[in-house]
């Protein structure tokens, strides 16, 4: 966090952040008998090492004079954004983003529990897709503390970031560093032996309220909120927080 400041006639600084772990900093301009100048500058970078939660972080720059007297203070705030969510329930972290006023998760879940499970059973997906849930799991029902499943607001808000369901489409596919990153990883639907279908071709997440969900269709190149969803069928899961 990179840090500059004016002053005048001060011997030293001291900078202290409100972060466990973070050195305090210290600098002297002039000790006696030299003086300091009337005028002048500097700049300090703050490095974080790791943040554990999203939130304010509070700087506060202390002057001095020559016998140690406090002058007055400056004090800075910047909003750190925690990048990894790490799962309670089984470690697993997960990228984060935040997209417009909430965080959101930029991977897939992949918690193991009962009646979740990889496209077509197979482990092979469970990196890129992760796991496919219906609105009996856990994961729906009792999200981690502090997240939960999107609602159809959340869902509209995110794609009005971009626009509409269309000039989203993109963006919200795209990968990388702030990016969502949804993939294509299909659904199942219940039956004697669960049907996989649409892998590389839709994505579907879950919405709250398990009336609809919310697709990516890769033919229309369009994000939308789909009809009503058939009892059973398991989506890809993605949790949002909110600031």
């Amino acid at each position: 966090i990179p840090l500059r400041w004016t002053m005048a006639n001060v011997n030293r600084i001291d900078l202290i952040t409100a972060l466990p772990g973070t050195p305090p900093y210290a600098r002297t301009y002039a000790t006696p008998p030299a003086t300091p100048q009337p005028l002048d500058y500097d700049n300090h970078t703050v490095r974080i090492e790791m943040v554990s939660k999203s939130g304010p972080l509070t700087m506060t720059l202390q002057a001095r004079n020559a016998q140690g007297a406090f002058l007055n203070a400056l004090q800075y705030t910047s909003y750190l954004q925690m990048m990894f969510f790490k799962d309670p329930r089984d470690d697993i972290e997960y990228p984060i983003a935040l997209l417009g006023n909430k965080l959101w998760m930029t991977h897939n879940l992949r918690h193991d529990e009962r009646g979740a499970v990889p496209y077509a059973d197979q482990a092979q997906y469970l990196d890129k897709y992760g796991r496919l849930y219906d609105l009996n799991s856990q994961s729906v029902i009792a999200p981690p503390d502090g997240w939960h499943i999107p609602t159809s607001v959340d869902w509209a808000n995110l794609i009005a970031l971009y626009g509409n369901g269309k000039a989203a489409y993109g963006p919200l596919t795209d990968t990388g560093r702030a990016h969502f990153g949804a993939v294509l990883g299909g659904k199942a639907v219940p039956g004697g032996n669960p049907v996989y279908s649409d892998i590389t071709h839709d994505g579907y997440y879950h919405v709250a309220g398990g009336k609809t969900a919310l697709r990516f269709s890769d033919s229309q190149c369009e994000v939308a909120e789909t009809g009503l969803m058939e009892p059973g069928e398991k989506l890809s899961i993605r949790y949002v927080r909110d600031l």
